[in-house]
């Protein structure tokens, strides 16, 4: 993962605030570098698939929240507001089972 580096993993105070490293650790490019070391990775911090959905619903909700053009754009009643609202289900039942910890 070229683009993936210290930086994005152990971001500094000031680091935390900048959009562009949280974006690409939400990416394809992790997605598929999860993919290419999944036995490494599930050797040493267990099953992956569950940060593999997780990266995946954040990418599609970054495509759906940065969108540019007005075809994908975010319109009441499109597929991209009912994955929205699917993703703030998912959202509060996280933080419900999360925030008794």
């Amino acid at each position: 993962m070229p683009h993936i580096s210290r930086l994005h993993l152990y971001p500094n105070g000031f680091e935390k605030m900048r959009v562009g490293p949280a974006l690409r650790l939400f990416s394809e490019e992790v997605l598929k570098g999860l993919y290419f070391y999944r036995s490494q990775v599930e050797k040493v911090y267990g099953p992956a698939r569950e940060t593999e959905a997780f990266i995946l619903r954040m990418s599609k909700l970054i495509a759906i929240m940065t969108s540019r053009c007005a075809k994908t754009s975010l319109r009441p009643d499109s597929a991209n507001a009912a994955y929205l609202k699917e993703f703030l289900i998912f959202l509060n039942e996280w933080e419900l089972v999360h925030i008794r910890d």
